[in-house]
């Protein structure tokens, strides 16, 4: 457990892709069945970008922070996530950068990420 446990201030539910597969009834096509997996974590607001597309206007929020507990070994970069901020509603969000043991899985990575906690980078897009 990590020492933020108490500070921890959102839910973040990883939407993980299961070996089973379903059949779309509208479309025939087949999915992964979805296994969302909730892990508490301290999340702080890191940066808020808007770029200009074409005919567009989108607006990036960057949050940063640590999990107080492990997230699982298949969440990679582009997992989609439902995060929950403690008093706000749910927004659709996804994974920048697990920044999994940046000091390596064993020895003091892994000492660091029992401590603190995985350290994780998460964005939200939306267009205004």
């Amino acid at each position: 457990m990590s020492a933020l446990q108490p500070f921890s201030n959102a839910t973040v539910i990883f939407q993980i892709p299961t070996a089973t597969l379903v059949t779309d009834p509208a479309t025939g096509n087949q999915r992964p069945v979805i296994d969302p997996v909730p892990v508490r974590a301290f999340l702080k607001f890191k940066k808020v970008t808007e770029a200009q597309t074409i005919g567009a206007v989108q607006v990036e929020t960057i949050f940063s922070g640590r999990a107080t507990a492990a997230i699982p070994a298949a969440v990679v970069e582009a997992t989609p996530v439902r995060l929950q901020l403690d008093g706000e509603s749910t927004i659709w969000v996804g994974v920048v950068q697990s920044l999994r043991a940046p000091f390596g899985a064993g020895g003091i990575g892994a000492t660091v990420s029992a401590i603190a906690g995985e350290a994780i980078e998460i964005a939200a897009w939306k267009q205004p």
